[in-house]
């Protein structure tokens, strides 16, 4: 069935892609055993909070970058609004000016923990500001932040096709068209893929 992989069933199939989805795919964590995957892949992720955010931007606040870190790698794929954060961080006693966490979330970014898709108006055929979702570069850092994370197939199936779009070179858009959204708008050199569930 996967020569690739040497996997002859179903089940195997299934077995190494729901691996994929738990662990993600930085390459040491394939020479690990699950009790080691977490620990190698947390080294990843503080290497990269610390020298690529932190350090790098001069951060203070970093309760607030790991609150907005959690909150993006715990919720892949959905849609997201700086207002409705803010207004979660106000509910805990914590005003956060919504250039704050736009800023975090632009050193995020630079520090390739995540990828940013604009919507796309269709029909209008521009950009809408302010409308994005955020999907993670690695699926296996929600495992790291979230011990008993709820199971977001949908969510985690979404985030490996973007993913899979931008490696194959494509500039990747969500889309929105009469009230309603496709998947991804995908573009490369004349090309345009259209991808709906």
């Amino acid at each position: 069935m996967c020569k690739l992989l040497n996997i002859d069933s179903k089940k195997e199939v299934e077995d190494v892609f729901d691996d994929y989805i738990k662990w993600g795919s930085l390459p040491q964590r394939f020479m690990q055993d699950d009790k080691y995957k977490k620990i190698y892949i947390t080294d990843v992720y503080n290497s990269i909070l610390i020298k690529d955010v932190v350090e790098r931007f001069n951060i203070k606040d970093i309760d607030l970058l790991n609150r907005i870190i959690t909150y993006i790698l715990t919720t892949p794929s959905t849609t997201f609004s700086a207002e409705s954060l803010s207004n979660y961080m106000l509910s805990e006693n914590r005003k956060v000016s919504l250039e704050t966490i736009y800023n975090y979330l632009d050193y995020i970014i630079r520090a390739n923990l995540i990828l940013k898709a604009e919507r796309y108006d269709v029909r209008g055929k521009r950009i809408l500001t302010g409308k994005y979702k955020y999907y993670l570069t690695d699926l296996g850092f929600t495992n790291i932040l979230s011990e008993n994370k709820k199971e977001q197939r949908r969510a985690y199936l979404e985030n490996i096709v973007y993913n899979e779009l931008i490696a194959r070179g494509y500039e990747v858009n969500i889309g929105n068209i009469n009230n309603g959204e496709i998947d991804f708008i995908a573009t490369r050199f004349d090309e345009n893929i259209y991808v709906m569930q």
